[in-house]
């Protein structure tokens, strides 16, 4: 996992296109982000025992918890959630996309 500072490089496109992606989640997709975020701090215990640098861990709870409040709470598609993550290419100069914003306007407060 990278730093979340980093999450702006992540590449969807591979899978962004894909229709069940746009879709509204099932019954069972919300039962495993449950899940996820249930086994969530016995999985950063057992990926720093591993020697996952810290920065990576954080990575891996501010993207469980997006997607926790975007599928569980609000709904959201994938396709939609993974678009808060990513920088408009499009741009010049690029801006911090929706998440890096947010990270960073918390980790200034």
């Amino acid at each position: 996992l990278p730093p979340w500072w980093c999450l702006s490089e992540a590449i969807f496109d591979a899978w962004l296109p894909w229709p069940q992606l746009k879709t509204e989640p099932s019954d069972f997709a919300i039962e495993i982000v449950k899940r996820a975020v249930e086994k969530l701090p016995q999985t950063c215990k057992r990926l720093r025992e591993t020697g996952l640098e810290e920065s990576a861990i954080t990575t891996l709870r501010l993207c469980t918890k997006l997607v926790d409040i975007g599928v569980v709470e609000l709904g959201c598609n994938i396709r939609d959630i993974a678009m808060l993550m990513l920088r408009d290419e499009d741009k010049e100069p690029q801006e911090l996309s929706w998440l890096e914003e947010r990270v960073m306007t918390a980790a200034a407060a």
